[in-house]
């Protein structure tokens, strides 16, 4: 999947990160707010706003989340329940993995203290 991403890209990406601390601090603290808000359009939302990786969202969250429902399906029509952890920006979006595995007919529900 990254193969498709230019290399020298993801290396800016990484470099970006490093240089602007204080912006990576506050993108993570809203996500963690968004997250915590239960806001999963919200947290879709993140992703995709960001100019450097819109072009590769296709890539990065909806080429994944429709390969990974295959495998999951097979798991989850086995006995008992399941725990799927994925990263938040995949849960979002028509092609979010909420989405998905609620088109095929499972309960998706939130885990909460």
């Amino acid at each position: 999947m990254f193969e498709q991403i230019p290399h020298e890209e993801q290396v800016q990406w990484l470099a970006d990160a490093i240089e602007d601390e204080a912006g990576a601090k506050a993108e993570l603290q809203r996500m963690i707010d968004l997250y915590k808000a239960e806001d999963i359009d919200g947290m879709y939302g993140m992703f995709t706003e960001m100019e450097e990786y819109a072009e590769y969202k296709e890539v990065l969250l909806d080429q994944r989340n429709f390969t990974w429902q295959d495998t999951l399906d097979e798991e989850l029509q086995a006995d008992g329940s399941e725990f799927i952890a994925v990263g938040a920006g995949h849960l979002g979006g028509k092609a979010g993995m909420i989405n998905l595995l609620r088109e095929r007919g499972y309960t998706v529900e939130p885990v909460s203290n």
